[in-house]
């Protein structure tokens, strides 16, 4: 065999660099001398091209390989991956640590009465990227002092992990002003955030008719000690430039939050959450408005995914049970005016909850579909004001987030359904409050096993099932052929 590597160094000294979030791919082409003639592996004839074996070995490099004597692993140490019968060699992003690594692709062709063996090496290096640090809106802005200043580095994030790995990250803010050209003041001290909080400076920290540099840095210590990275020692900058405005200087728009739907002491997370800005003075040319939320005081979130779309902008509609129930919400509305001046306002509110610790059981835990009987019982509290509805549902449909899926077993006041018989494996029980509609959904799996009839048994089903129609009796009838 004759073995190239493609997309791979060919020494230590040269690898190929991959950064670490790339996929990485290590194709190879292999041809056989016969008869003085090369022929490729697409070729099944002669015999040499089909019956051979590919196995790719790899190692992460040390100080050995730098050594001619040692280069080809004489010290028989293991690999750490070894694959064999594909044709090129794949990792998926981040699946590799950073380092550099020798790759062996070894071709053994065995027939009967001869063999051959040949392998080739190449080398790769898993490298880093930098650090990305984003501060959110544009890095010059001009605000007035009674609002305070929000800022967020939500867009930071290290290109070395997935983006749903990024607890590692941090960011530290400081400033110096007009005032504090050394950054001394309590507004300039280090502020240590991940990149999802958002740092809100209060008013009081402000100074009228002052200019503000922050500085935002990411930084890490995940990778400290690792070879083959610069992120242990390269944190990244951005700046933004604040102007706070002077103590006679006016807001030259005046807003308000103002709620036109759901607004009662605590809101309904089964209902619309209707939002809007009011200008008091209906001068809305050339403001911007952009909403977003946080919950339980934690990270800004976008709401595109839980608002209605295609409203004006200084609209908003959350969509009903887009709301958890319990939770402490701040909707934030950050006002521009052409892009510049920036006001940030506030909307606070909790959401109700159902407010139950009720627990449902189903006995037996197991049976036959369509011939075991069941009882559900609930813990029921005769303070409650809940109608509990039960379902008998497939795993899928459980999931769904529906509750008129499935096969519907019953209503009750009192939380218990007795001698019912199951066919999909998963019973589900909404208790859902007269008062206010809110739901909570109790889900128990059943183990069910497939019923096994006789042909004189299902004829007689059949038959009752025909009797029951002609009597009229046509939901005793569909129960029976659920059954079936």
């Amino acid at each position: 065999p004759v073995i190239k590597l493609i997309h791979c160094g060919p020494s230590i000294d040269n690898p190929i660099k991959y950064y670490r979030s790339s996929n990485i791919e290590i194709q190879s082409s292999v041809r056989y001398i016969s008869d003085g003639s090369y022929v490729s592996t697409s070729v099944y004839k002669p015999d040499c091209a089909q019956s051979a074996t590919s196995t790719w070995k790899i190692w992460k490099t040390g100080k050995k390989d730098c050594e001619p004597k040692y280069n080809l692993h004489s010290d028989n140490t293991p690999p750490m991956n070894e694959y064999t019968a594909i044709t090129s060699l794949q990792y998926k992003p981040f699946k590799l640590e950073f380092h550099r690594y020798k790759i062996m692709l070894e071709v053994r062709n065995a027939q009967v009465g001869k063999s051959s063996i040949n392998f080739s090496y190449c080398y790769i290096e898993v490298a880093d990227l930098p650090l990305v640090a984003v501060i959110d809106g544009s890095n010059e802005r001009k605000i007035h002092r009674k609002h305070g200043l929000y800022l967020s580095a939500s867009k930071s994030f290290d290109p070395n992990a997935p983006a749903k790995k990024q607890s590692h990250l941090f960011v530290t803010w400081t400033c110096v002003s007009s005032n504090d050209p050394e950054g001394v003041s309590e507004v300039c001290k280090p502020k240590q955030l991940t990149p999802s909080d958002r740092y809100f400076i209060t008013p009081h920290m402000l100074s009228y008719d002052t200019k503000y540099n922050f500085t935002l840095k990411v930084w890490t210590n995940l990778y400290d000690g690792l070879n083959y990275t610069t992120v242990a020692n390269q944190s990244r900058f951005a700046n933004v430039e604040i102007e706070v405005f002077g103590e006679n200087e006016m807001v030259p728009y005046d807003i308000e939050i103002i709620c036109a739907t759901n607004c009662g002491v605590k809101v309904l997370p089964n209902t619309i959450l209707f939002l809007k800005a009011k200008e008091k003075n209906n001068l809305y040319d050339g403001l911007e408005f952009t909403w977003t939320y946080s919950k339980d005081n934690g990270a800004a979130q976008s709401l595109d995914s839980i608002k209605e779309q295609n409203l004006p902008d200084f609209m908003l509609i959350i969509k009903d049970n887009s709301l958890d129930g319990g939770v402490e919400y701040n909707v934030l509305l950050e006002v521009k005016l052409k892009g510049d001046l920036t006001t940030i306002y506030n909307y606070k509110f909790e959401t109700e909850s159902i407010g139950t610790n009720e627990t449902c059981d189903v006995t037996p835990s197991k049976g036959t579909k369509g011939e075991t009987k069941f009882d559900i019982v609930c813990s029921y509290n005769v303070d409650s004001n809940f109608i509990y509805e039960f379902y008998d549902k497939t795993s899928e449909e459980a999931k769904e987030k529906t509750i008129f899926n499935g096969r519907m077993l019953g209503t009750t006041y009192r939380g218990e359904l007795h001698e019912v018989k199951l066919t999909r494996g998963t019973v589900v029980v909404y208790l859902i409050n007269n008062q206010n509609g809110l739901s909570l959904s109790k889900r128990i799996s059943v183990t069910l096993t497939d019923l096994e009839m006789s042909d004189s048994d299902l004829e007689e089903r059949y038959d009752s099932i025909e009797d029951r129609l002609l009597a009229g009796d046509n939901l005793k009838a569909l129960q029976t052929i659920s059954y079936i």
